[in-house]
């Protein structure tokens, strides 16, 4: 009788250290799936941002195909003149898109987001998206920044 009592004390403790590994290793798989999407979700936003500047930045060569002079803000952009809809004034992550006005001895303007952080500089999630116009005549240069950019999954 004793032996018996012993084994299911035995048995009960091995149930219940089964029963918290289990449950430690539920909890982390549940925090590497979280991690894993919020990482997607932040890749997402930089898909996206890339694809507000590249929209800002043709709405610029169609403002002066329109009106013989690039704009001088992103502002412009939204007259109503321009029956463009909404040209984007903010990124994916709610920052102000940062216009940098057409410069002659350059040959250029940009539109930028800071990223993530929304300071320059930085890497991965947090590095800047510099998109420039003409968007035609800088093609190549505003393809590669959104080169390895991860496109969100359709919801």
């Amino acid at each position: 009788m004793r032996r018996l009592f012993s084994i299911c004390k035995i048995v009960g403790r091995v149930s219940v250290v089964l029963l918290k590994v289990g449950l430690v290793l539920f909890v982390g798989c549940c925090l590497c799936i979280g991690i894993a999407v919020g990482w997607a979700s932040y890749a997402g936003k930089q898909y996206v941002t890339y694809t507000y500047l590249i929209y800002d930045a043709k709405a610029c060569d169609e403002y002066r195909d329109r009106f013989g002079k690039w704009p001088d803000s992103l502002a412009q952009l939204q007259s109503p003149q321009m029956h463009l809809g909404n040209s984007e004034t903010n990124d994916a992550w709610g920052r102000k898109i940062v216009f940098v006005p057409y410069n002659e001895s350059f040959g250029y303007g940009e539109v930028v987001s800071y990223g993530r952080d929304g300071r320059p500089g930085g890497t991965d999630l947090a590095r800047d998206i510099v998109i420039r116009f003409p968007a035609k005549a800088y093609a190549a240069w505003n393809e590669q920044q959104g080169k390895g950019l991860k496109r969100p999954p359709r919801q």
